[in-house]
């Protein structure tokens, strides 16, 4: 195999750990580029007209399948009619999602909140939850996460540690401040999953911002547009903004920064008190980002990745 060939079977292989087939667009603006599958002296065109031209070939043709515009690791043809079963409950999420979010408006400091996970990927089950990344103006992340936490408590739709009840709960596992949006933690499962971000509500500069501060995001994902187009399902205006914009008034001086220094003592103890064993996973907790993930799908995922691109000889043993 070339380098396309590789870099696309490679990818496929990605999407059909995910239980997901791909459309040709979504090969080209996900193509994953791993080093462990060709050295930076190999590389070469990845063009969507040799992506195109690769993906329909004779040598590919043997290992992949297409039907109805997907394509999917050959004798995996069964994934086509189960993502247009998950595409349908998605879109039902989504509704359910974009009612919720809307309520966001009133809580003072939320700049943007984005889709993540299976409910960006239209991949959802019917008991899965609404995993949400919301970025917050600097020096108020405490506050925010708090209001919020009891915004959605208050209309029965936050999801609970440990709770068995997560259906079209909203899960709020990362917070990030405005002015620090660099992440740290950098693999082909992390580009992906904030490549595949979708914005809801906030400004559409917040997400831009997001993506120049994070152009690492193109060392795995190198055809990825870290200016994409902005998913035509945001909020761009709400009523409720005004009760948003009168809290940030209220509590955007000495009042506010006492206020966030109490809220932020309140949850850091606890933090502390339900503290989480961290497997393979990720917890950040400072007063820039707030991420909780202690038990990430990363190390499975990319376990079976690297297991599957072994046993189609897409590295060394």
């Amino acid at each position: 195999m070339n380098f396309s060939e590789k870099l696309i079977l490679s990818t496929i292989v990605y999407y059909d750990i995910l239980n997901l087939p791909a459309t040709s667009w979504e090969i080209f603006e996900y193509l994953i580029l791993s080093q462990k599958i060709v050295p930076k002296a190999e590389r070469g065109d990845t063009g969507i007209d040799n992506i195109v031209r690769a993906l329909n070939g004779e040598v590919l043709r043997k290992f992949i399948g297409e039907k109805n515009g997907f394509y999917f690791l050959t004798g995996e043809e069964k994934l086509c009619q189960k993502r247009i079963e998950r595409q349908k409950i998605a879109d039902q999420k989504w509704k359910k999602t974009t009612r919720i979010v809307k309520l966001f408006a009133v809580i003072p400091f939320v700049s943007a909140v984005c889709a993540n996970g299976s409910l960006a990927l239209n991949n959802t089950e019917k008991e899965s939850d609404l995993d949400v990344m919301i970025f917050i103006k600097s020096g108020r992340i405490w506050t925010t996460r708090f209001l919020l936490a009891v915004l959605t408590a208050l209309f029965g739709v936050k999801r609970f540690k440990d709770s068995k009840r997560v259906c079209d709960k909203v899960c709020f596992n990362h917070f990030i401040a405005d002015n620090s949006l660099e992440m740290k933690f950098r693999s082909i499962y992390t580009a992906f999953n904030y490549a595949r971000l979708e914005l809801i509500f906030g400004d559409a500069d917040i997400l831009r911002n997001f993506y120049e501060s994070n152009k690492w995001i193109n060392d795995y994902l190198p055809n990825f547009n870290r200016q994409k187009k902005i998913n035509q399902r945001i909020l761009r205006k709400s009523r409720l903004k005004v009760f948003g914009k009168m809290g940030e008034f209220i509590l955007g001086g000495f009042w506010g920064d006492l206020f966030e220094n109490i809220l932020k003592k309140y949850q850091l103890g606890r933090i502390r008190k339900n503290k989480t064993d961290v497997g393979w996973g990720r917890i950040v907790i400072d007063d820039t980002q707030l991420e909780f993930h202690p038990h990430s799908a990363e190390k499975e995922i990319m376990e079976k990745y690297d297991k599957r691109i072994k046993e189609f000889g897409l590295r060394e043993k």
